[in-house]
C-alpha cells in the first residue's frame, strides 16, 4: 500500500506544483502555458541530451554495467571520484524534489486553512 501511495504521489506532483503556482500567479491564463511549454522543452532536451551523450561516450563493451553509466563515462575520462560526485548530484536532485514537495504541501495547508476546511489557528 505504501509503495502504491509513493508512485501516485509521484505522478501527481508535477500537477500539484502547476496547480499552486496557478493558484499564486497574477495572470494564470497567460503565464502558465508558456511556462509548462518551457518545462517539457527542458525536459525533453535534458532527457535525449543525456541519452545522446551515453551512446557517444560509452563504450560498446561496457554495455553490460553495473554501476551508472554517467560515472562509468567520468571514471572512463578519468575524474576521480565519479561515483562520488554522481551521488552528490543524486542527493541535491532528491533534496530539491523533497523541497518542493514541502512548499507546495504548506501552501494547500494554508490555503486550506484560509478557506476554512481546516481550523484558522493552522494559517
Amino acid at each position: 500500500m505504501i509503495s502504491v501511495i509513493l508512485a501516485a504521489n509521484f505522478a501527481f506532483s508535477g500537477t500539484e506544483i502547476i496547480a499552486v503556482a496557478a493558484g499564486e500567479t497574477k495572470n494564470p491564463q497567460k503565464v502558465l502555458p508558456g511556462a509548462i511549454l518551457k518545462t517539457l522543452i527542458i525536459l525533453v532536451i535534458l532527457f535525449i541530451g543525456a541519452i545522446f551523450v551515453i551512446g557517444a561516450l560509452l563504450r560498446q563493451e561496457s554495455s553490460g554495467l553495473t554501476t551508472s553509466p554517467f560515472v562509468s563515462i567520468l571514471n572512463n575520462a578519468g575524474f576521480a571520484y565519479a561515483g562520488n560526485i554522481m551521488s552528490i548530484v543524486l542527493f541535491i536532485t532528491v533534496l530539491s524534489g523533497a523541497n518542493s514537495g514541502v512548499y507546495a504541501a504548506s501552501r494547500m495547508i494554508w490555503s486550506l486553512a484560509d478557506q476554512g476546511p481546516l481550523p484558522k489557528k493552522i494559517s
